[in-house]
Parts: structure tokens; sequence; C-alpha cells
């Protein structure tokens, strides 16, 4: 044993060495010392805890572990040698031994704000959020200005759906640490997430301005350009990622999602499979590609790769939800039980994880027959969902007032051609609009474009150079200002295809421009579709939308909507010619097909053609959540699939006005 006098001069040294060793030049000597020191059979815990702090400083990470075990063997109560040793072992791929020894370090010493930082890293990379977001807070409450476990604790409470808190960590972060660029990032996706587009951009234009040459942050930039459905642009921000970094695999696999969007297939399988042979071991580029495959009617290749997606990584909902939906929801029991279990995991805590599970077993059941257990799953799927999107229904309301207040009959000037006016199919989403699109696009005249987003695009191009947004910027435009509204559209959807005459535009949206494109173009035909409300409104209950349909994820509230658009509808009806507007219910087209798609193609200005009435064996490329439906014959078990669980609609009878059945 050291007596107290050579304890205090051994410290000492130590202390010097300790100092030495941070001096240009000196490390090494202070290095040959402290490894004299350490071969005696005598040198105590602090010897090695000093060796181990230098060899650690200067990446000589097998000394620093050995040393670092070596002084925990001689004294367990050294809670920095514990965070040291936890260090070392996530940088060696060891997650779980990473755990323990920083989970004894914070035992140990509960204010080592760094460890409380590095074992909540652990926890969220082990997918345990919750127990992760504790130790974040406990970082921050030791030590208020530390801008990185302010960082990590914005991005544990974002995977849980906790925004709002998620924004002020970040925000905080972003002022302790301005020259970093992941707070604002992270604010940035977080934005992007709740649809919130424009705050998500102006956080990227805070980026410190090297921010902009890195790949990783370019790719997350293009990422947010993707949701936000700016794909030109995303994809010029890839390019730019891949010039820093060309063998980024997130930036192809971006570049991959932006290019299936726009409906370039092959450039997105192609970049989906750089992607897949730079991760392989990655899930989602083979999801992805699958989804690309289902479009084109590649049915078994698609599921393979998705069964070899599932393989890679199980516990990956985003791929459990789209080979689910591939499969049009039919599983196995095993496997329907194998995702209940994944519910009761810590592992699926993620907001996003646990909507997509819920989607998925609730749509499991509802396909199987087993009605009570469909609600359950349902309710907590769209509940999940509906906590991170900003949606009001009054204000909602309001605005399709406004739109119609906006058209009020009148004349409409001549503009655009017949050889040039597009098809227009509108309505709520699940109602019908696929179906009748892939019963159009089955006329060897027509060109089914899927839901192009030109409308809305060419509108908002209007709205900044008039100053108004849609639809006020249209009650002051002339008529030569319909005229070239017009022309834009066109000139955005391009011509047909060779041997086509005519262009389906299937964005169910537009039913709110319908009398702003009555003005800009009055030879397009428009159409809507119309389904039993309940149906419609259930199955966008059931849905899991890629797109921005804010409504759909609480019962009442797709009620109220499908009650205001009808309202919207009825205006047009009253507006827009007979020979413009064509209403088509899906109960007649199940009913009649022959009848209803004879008055369909008539309405259109087109000869009949019989093939429309094979729709189903088109290979044409669908890009709907109807993709599985439109490629069966026509069959009628999604008539009145509400009324099993009638007793559960309460709110959505009230949202659509209807009194409740017995």
């Amino acid at each position: 044993m050291i007596d107290q006098t050579s304890s205090n001069d051994l410290n000492a040294k130590l202390s010097d060495l300790l100092l030495a060793a941070r001096l240009p030049g000196s490390a090494g000597t202070s290095l040959l010392e402290l490894r004299s020191l350490a071969r005696s059979p005598k040198a105590p815990a602090a010897v090695f805890d000093a060796l181990a702090q230098v060899s650690f400083a200067h990446g000589l990470i097998d000394e620093a572990a050995a040393a670092t075990e070596q002084a925990i063997a001689r004294d367990p109560t050294l809670a920095e040698a514990w965070h040291r040793l936890g260090i070392i072992q996530m940088q060696r791929g060891n997650p779980q031994g990473a755990r323990q020894s920083l989970e004894r370090a914070v035992t140990l010493q509960p204010d080592l704000a760094r460890a409380q930082n590095n074992l909540g890293y652990v926890l969220q990379n082990l997918a345990f959020y919750e127990t992760a977001a504790a130790h974040y807070r406990q970082a921050v409450t030791v030590d208020p200005g530390y801008a990185e476990a302010h960082s990590n604790l914005a991005s544990v409470l974002a995977v849980t759906g906790r925004y709002d808190e998620a924004l002020t960590h970040a925000g905080r972060a972003a002022e302790l640490a301005p020259q970093y660029a992941s707070p604002y990032l992270l604010a940035a996706l977080i934005e992007a997430e709740r649809e919130r587009f424009d705050e998500a951009l102006a956080w990227i234009a805070r980026l410190p301005r090297d921010a902009m040459r890195d790949a990783v942050v370019l790719t997350a930039y293009a990422e947010i350009l993707v949701k936000a459905t700016r794909f030109d642009q995303a994809l010029a921000v890839c390019r730019d990622a891949l010039g820093y970094q060309p063998n980024n695999p997130d930036a192809f696999l971006c570049r991959g999602t932006a290019f299936a969007a726009l409906g370039r297939r092959e450039e997105a399988l192609a970049a989906f499979d750089r992607a897949a042979t730079l991760a392989p071991q990655s899930a989602t580029p083979l999801a992805w590609k699958a989804s690309v495959l289902m479009e084109l009617a590649r049915t078994d290749e698609a599921i393979a790769l998705y069964d070899r997606a599932r393989a890679l990584e199980p516990y990956l909902a985003n791929v459990v939800y789209m080979r689910a939906a591939a499969l049009d929801f039919r599983l196995p029991e095993t496997e329907i039980a194998a995702l209940e279990t994944m519910l009761t995991e810590e592992r699926a805590a993620s907001t996003a994880d646990r909507t997509q599970l819920h989607f998925v077993l609730a749509n499991a059941y509802l396909r199987s027959g087993e009605n009570a257990k469909v609600f359950p799953h349902l309710r907590e799927a769209n509940r999940l969902k509906r906590s991170t999107i900003n949606y009001d229904a009054d204000t909602m309301e309001r605005y399709l007032e406004a739109i119609a207040a906006a058209f009020p009959a009148r004349e409409t000037s001549g503009a655009g051609s017949d050889a040039a006016a597009p098809i227009f199919i509108v309505g709520m989403p699940r109602s019908g609009t696929t179906l009748v699109e892939q019963i159009l696009a089955s006329h060897p005249k027509v060109h089914g474009g899927g839901e192009l987003r030109a409308m809305s695009a060419v509108a908002k191009e209007w709205a900044e150079k008039k100053g108004k947004i849609y639809p006020f910027f249209a009650e002051d435009m002339t008529p030569d200002e319909f005229h070239a509204f017009g022309l834009d559209y066109v000139a955005r959807v391009g011509t047909p295809p060779d041997g086509k005459e005519r262009t389906v535009d299937k964005m169910p949206s537009n039913a709110l421009f319908a009398g702003l494109i009555h003005r800009a173009l009055p030879n397009a035909r428009i159409v809507f579709c119309q389904r039993n409300p309940l149906d419609t409104c259930f199955s966008c209950y059931t849905t899991q939308f890629t797109g921005q349909q804010n409504f759909a994820y609480d019962l009442g509230e797709p009620g109220r909507y499908h009650r205001a658009q009808d309202a919207l509808m009825a205006h047009w009806r009253q507006t827009i010619p007979d020979a413009n507007f064509l209403e088509v219910r899906y109960e007649d087209v199940v009913d009649d097909l022959e009848g209803t798609a004879k008055r369909l193609v008539a309405f259109c200005g087109l000869e009949w053609s019989a093939d429309c009435l094979r729709f189903h064996e088109s290979t044409r490329p669908v890009r709907t959540a109807s993709m599985l439906q439109v490629r069966k014959p026509l069959y009628r078990n999604s008539i009145d699939r509400w009324r099993p669980f009638r007793s559960e609609l309460g709110p959505l009878f009230a949202g659509l006005g209807l009194p409740r059945p017995d």
C-alpha cells in the first residue's frame, strides 16, 4: 500500500504528466513515463487512468481500453473511467457493452453530463427512445449550456412526435453553437415532418455557409425538398451532394425517390440499385425499388424484393408497411402476431414506426374479417398521425367557401385548344378516381398521366406573380391572363405520348381548382368522382397517405371536409357547363361498367373502345393507394364497407351531418 505522502507525490506527478501530454511534442514523453509507472506491480488505479486518458487522446484505442480496464479493476468507483470505456465500446461497435459501462458511469456520478449524453446516444441508437430522452434531459439539467445534448434531446423528441419541445431544444442548440449545422438541420427536418415546408426551408437558409458543401447536409436538404414536392430542385441538390461525396448511398436514395415521384421510373430504379450497392445491409433502397416495380405491375419481382428487405431489417416499420400494402394487407397469422409483438417492444417507440405498424395491423384485421380487432389499431394509428400535423377544420371550411366566392357564375373567355385540352379527374381521395382514370387510360387515344402536380404548381407561380394566394389572385384576372395561365399549365404537362390525343390529370385535389380550370382551359373536361360518403371517409381513415391529406386522421374531420367539398362541387355544377363537367358515381361503375364507361368516353369527346372494359389488364404505371384494386376485375365488397363499424363512426356521421343509423 502506498503511504499518503507517496500518494500525494504520485498524484502531483500524474497531474504534471497529463498537463505535459497536452503540449505540442510532449505526448510521447508522457506516455513513456506513464507506461513505466504502469509496469510497477503496485501501480494504483490513478496511473492506469492517466495512461488511458493520454492514450485515448492520441488515438491509441487498444492501449486506452486495456489501461481503462486495469484502472477499473483497481478502483470500480472511477466514473470517468467507466465513461471512457463506454465511448471505446461505442467506437468498437459494441453498443450493449457501451450501454452497460455508461450506465455504471452515471450511477456513480449522476452529474457527469457527458456520460448522460453519451448514454442517451447509445440508447437512442438501440431505439430505446424514452430512456434516451431521460438521460439527455439529465445532461442539459446538469449543464444547460451543453449544445450537443440539447441537439440530441431535440432529435429523440422528434422521433417520438413531440415536435414543439424538440424545436425548443434545437433552437437552444443553435443559439449555443451557431457554427454547427446539426441544430439548424434538425429543426428543418422537424418542420418538414410536420409539413411546414416554408418554416423548414427558413431553417435551411440559416445554415452556416460551409454546411452547404457537406454531402450529408445537402442530402437532408434534398429529402426535405422531396417532401415539399419540389422534385426538380431536390434532384439538383442531390447532384451537388454527389459532387462532394460520389458514393453517398442516401443521396442516391433521395435521387431515386425524386425520380419516382416525377414518373421517371427507369432513372429511379437505377438510383435505387446504386444505393443498394453502396449500402448492401440497408433494406430501404430495396423497398423503394420494389415500390416502383409495383407501379409497373411487376408484382412478383416487387414482393421478392420486399421479402429481401424485410429479412435485412425486420424491425424497419416503413419496410413492413410497404410490403404489407403490396400484399394488400393479406398477411399470415404468424406475421400478424409478430407485428403485435413489435408494438409491445420499446424498439417500436418511434411515433412514425408505431403509426405504420398500427395501420398495417388495422388493415390486416380488416382483410381477414376480424372486425373486433380493427378499430383499436385504427384509432391509435390515426391518433398518432394526427398528433404530428397541423390542420384546422374551421379554417379549411372557410377556405373552400372563399374559393366558391372567387368564381361566381359568368361567361368564360376562349382559351386553349381541343388538341391540348386535358381531362381532369377530381374528387375526394378513395372515391374511385384511380378506377375512372384506369378506365379512360385503357382507351388507345388516352394517356393516363397519374396524379400530376402541374395545376397546383402553376397556381403557386401565379400567386407569387400576383402577390396573392389562390383563389384571391384569380378574382381580378383578365381573359388574357386566364389564357396565359392555361398555356402555362399545358406547357408544364407537355404533349401526350405518340399515338395519344388526350392526357388525364388525376389529382383529386384539383377539385379546388375546377373554376380556374374552366376559365383557363374551357375545352378541358372535368370528371367529378362520387362515392357513398361513408365509404369514402371510412376508406380515408384506414389509409396512411403519402401526400398531404391532413383532414383524414380524425374521424370527424374527413366528414367535415367531404361536406365542405360537396358544397364547393355543387357550386361548380352551377357555374360550369354540362359539356365540361360530369359526375361519375363509383357504385354506378360497379353496377354498370359498360354503360358508365360509354358515358364517360363520350363526354371526353372520344370514340368508344371496348379496351376500356378491360382496364384491369392494363400494365400502365399506377402510383396511388388503389394500384392493386384497379388491376383486378370489378368487385362489390368495397360497397358499404363502413357498415360493420357503424357503432364506431359517430364522429363521422356528425361530420357529414348525417343521423346515426340504427
